[in-house]
């Protein structure tokens, strides 16, 4: 049997957003030792975020976050991590997250507005110290689950990612 990870996801006659399910990565890279992470602002709280969207027709969940990393941010990863899985609130939220997190080249330049047009999206991204985002966890200024979580797996595995990028 194939890990939920590995496995496709067929949509059928239901809609993207009938699953419940999101699909996120959080994308750093490593220069001169230091791990650096790309956060993306959401369109309408102007919070930041990670990449993330909603499931894709014969696509596992790991192609379908990488591809929200490439649709809002132009980002391709070269290697992804599964962190985990998750509702953001069992009981109270529905939507069920599978987590990633994924090495990319972040240009220098990548920030910026981005975003599929066909969707609307008009998103905004900035890469920052992954120190400065760790602190912001820990003042409880992420607000939101998936990159709360995101960041704490980070922190706990940074000296193996860094090691082996």
């Amino acid at each position: 049997m194939k890990s939920l990870h590995t496995r496709e996801i067929e949509l059928g006659d239901g809609g993207k957003t009938d699953l419940r399910t999101q699909f996120a990565a959080l994308c750093y890279r490593v220069r001169q030792g230091k791990v650096q992470v790309l956060l993306i602002t959401s369109r309408g709280a102007k919070r930041w975020i990670v990449p993330k969207g909603w499931p894709m027709d014969a696509k596992t969940p790991g192609a379908a976050a990488a591809r929200e990393a490439w649709e809002e941010a132009g980002l391709r990863i070269a290697r992804l991590e599964a962190a985990g899985e998750c509702y953001a609130s069992p009981g109270a939220a529905t939507d069920f997250f599978y987590l990633f997190v994924g090495l990319c080249d972040l240009p220098d330049d990548i920030t910026g507005v981005g975003g599929a047009s066909e969707e609307g999206e008009n998103i905004r991204s900035h890469v920052m110290s992954f120190d400065a985002l760790l602190k912001m966890a820990e003042a409880r200024e992420t607000a939101n689950a998936p990159l709360t979580f995101l960041v704490y797996w980070l922190a706990h595995h940074r000296d193996h990612l860094r090691a082996s990028s």
